[in-house]
């Protein structure tokens, strides 16, 4: 534009001003407008229209310019020459205004608007945990006047309580319950000129309150284990720890136990030996174990391994000569047999009831303890004498093994249904009522269908593991006496 062009254009815009004193700037499009204006020849833009409340006041640059018929711009102005620019409400969170108004040649005012947000409150978590409170702390937030703290209660969001300062970026939550869930957040607040700014509310934090200490009412030493007793609490669990020193750093077993229980066996202990015992209840929020205190330990004396019966860690052992007795023997005048472990075999005695008097037509005798879902073996050397003990499966509720006395009458390598095959089978009522191994895929002897033992789940054969099956298979011969009970 030449000199003399712009000189044209300014004595318009002098002519414009005299004859509509009402002229006025317009603001850009997508800018809000305050006020009544007859002409948009004037474009007042913000380079910037949001911002983050920090406690600061925000003066964001102002462009104006005018425009040609067309809408573009034609020249920018000069602010202090042909405007000047004022700001109200630029420091509190809200809505801003920056007031333009015309100089020199220029008459009349824009208003356009922006934004002052305050950001969430972040980094909320818990950094205590007690019985009945909940210590929460978060980062400080700028320029703010206080926190306020909210809990969901009834499944709503509530208001508890306001903290004022920016470093007062903590809180303890008073009056809880002890081994309980709660849900808290918090949102900053500032004071404004004429009212209370909330920021969006932080990311939830999810605490439990740890539960109370339990006392331990009663300890008893058994042999090689300790048996302890507590008081319940409200709680997820319980945790029982064992040592050989009142410091609890030499563990010689520890355990954990569910809610429902208020008692716990520790095995695997030494024979005549003092050990401490504590107990603590914990509370599981989040996948996160609240731990109570400790009980007050409590000392227990283990006993020592007598001659004679001695129960261990649930099983019944008989010891001579300072050994656990193994495989069939005879007590007192009555037939028990153990495992190799040393353990008595509970339904020994019931099988030998049965076979005491039994006759057979071989050296063998088959009994099977429906009941117990165990097998014994037995061979005749002047009395019945118990010579393998097997785990089996008999038929289910629905489909039981027939009772009675039989004999070995059947046998065969296999047979298949539908989906499994079963191997070396023993008949002992035609071909209905079968030992053999447990099912197999179809066509397969690699892989089993059901290996599920000691249970009632057959369709009235007697299931056994494949070893048993087929050692019954190969050693006990037609004829052979069996009784089922």
């Amino acid at each position: 534009m030449t000199r003399v062009e712009k000189l044209i254009s300014q004595l318009i815009i002098i002519f414009m001003i005299v004859v509509f004193p009402a002229a006025a700037f317009a603001a850009d499009e997508g800018s809000s407008v305050y006020g009544s204006f007859d002409r948009n020849n004037i474009s007042v833009k913000l380079m910037k229209t949001e911002f983050v409340y920090d406690g600061n006041a925000h003066k964001p640059k102002v462009v104006v310019s005018t425009l040609n018929p067309a809408g573009e711009t034609a020249e920018d102005l000069a602010e202090g020459r042909d405007y000047k620019v004022r700001y109200e409400n630029n420091k509190y969170p809200g809505t801003g205004r920056a007031v333009v108004e015309g100089m020199g040649l220029y008459s009349g005012k824009i208003e356009v608007i922006f934004k002052i947000n305050m950001s969430k409150v972040t980094g909320l978590k818990v950094k205590k945990q007690y019985k009945k409170s909940v210590k929460l702390s978060w980062d400080k937030a700028e320029g703010v006047s206080g926190y306020r703290i909210y809990q969901i209660k009834s499944g709503v969001w509530q208001r508890i309580d306001d903290v004022e300062g920016r470093n007062h970026n903590y809180y303890t939550v008073d009056g809880l319950k002890p081994a309980t869930a709660y849900t808290f957040a918090v949102k900053a607040y500032v004071n404004g000129n004429k009212y209370v700014s909330l920021s969006p509310m932080s990311e939830r934090v999810l605490a439990g309150t740890r539960p109370e200490a339990t006392k331990i009412t009663d300890k008893t030493g058994l042999v090689c284990a300790l048996k302890v007793k507590w008081n319940k609490k409200n709680c997820s669990g319980y945790e029982v720890w064992v040592s050989r020193n009142s410091s609890f750093s030499k563990l010689a077993g520890r355990k954990t136990v569910s809610s429902k229980y208020n008692q716990a066996y520790i095995y695997d202990l030494a024979k005549s030996e003092k050990y401490y015992v504590k107990v603590r209840p914990y509370f599981t929020r989040n996948g996160k174990k609240i731990y109570g205190n400790w009980s007050y330990y409590k000392t227990v004396t283990t006993k020592p391994i007598s001659a004679g019966w001695n129960n261990i860690k649930g099983y019944k052992y008989y010891y001579s000569m300072g050994y656990a007795l193994t495989g069939s023997q005879y007590i007192n005048g009555n037939p028990y047999y153990f495992d190799s472990h040393g353990r008595l075999m509970g339904s020994s005695y019931k099988m030998w009831q049965k076979a005491k008097n039994a006759s057979s037509s071989t050296n063998w005798l088959l009994v099977t303890d429906t009941h117990t879902n165990a097998t014994g073996v037995y061979h005749w050397n002047g009395k019945w004498v118990l010579k393998r003990y097997m785990r089996c499966s008999t038929g289910a509720y629905k489909t039981p093994t027939i009772k009675g006395n039989f004999y070995v009458c059947s046998k065969g390598y296999s047979f298949s249904d539908e989906d499994y095959t079963c191997y070396y089978w023993t008949g002992f009522y035609g071909s209905e009522y079968l030992y053999h191994t447990v099912p197999y895929v179809r066509g397969s002897k690699k892989y089993i269908l059901d290996g599920s033992l000691g249970v009632n789940i057959s369709h009235g054969c007697v299931r056994l593991a494949t070893a048993n099956a087929k050692w019954i298979y190969n050693n006990i011969p037609y004829y052979t006496r069996v009784i089922t009970f």
